[in-house]
């Protein structure tokens, strides 16, 4: 289990198969870049988050970026994204932000993502087509939103 260097500061963190890691804002918030939608790149991404969910302070909102505009929304990557619900059930409050390409896709996972979203009582869930506008969202105070 690991935080993949949560306070160092080193940037974008290569973690191999087209995808990588990045803390900012002092550690607040994770993002992680899933470059392409391909079967190995999903299963590393899958086993990146899943660590960084099993090594996170339970007393600490989770505050989480999943980049996908270079993955695309393929099946694969949907049925992985539901298995990681379960794997951060331990943490009591955060929010996530997909961010994905703006096409006639992204009004189907918004759908998916409001039904998904419903097993999440504890964290907000917000589908963008802009990254600068979810960094935005995330960065707000969660009394704000």
């Amino acid at each position: 289990m690991t935080l993949y260097h949560r306070f160092d500061n080193t940037g974008e963190q290569d973690m191999g198969l087209n995808v990588s890691v990045e803390w900012v804002d002092e550690g607040r918030i994770v993002i992680f870049r899933l470059k392409n939608g391909n079967r190995d790149s999903v299963d590393r991404w899958f086993e990146v988050v899943s660590d960084v969910f099993a090594a996170f302070p339970v007393d600490e909102p989770l505050i989480v970026m999943h980049d996908m505009q270079d993955a695309g929304l393929g099946a694969y990557i949907r049925e992985k994204s539901v298995q990681l619900t379960p794997k951060a059930a331990h943490i009591k409050k955060g929010r996530y932000a997909v961010v994905i390409t703006d096409n006639a896709l992204s009004q189907v996972v918004r759908l998916f993502l409001n039904v998904t979203s419903r097993q999440l009582t504890n964290r907000e869930r917000r589908l963008f087509t802009n990254f600068d506008a979810a960094l935005e969202w995330l960065r707000q105070d969660e009394s704000d939103s």
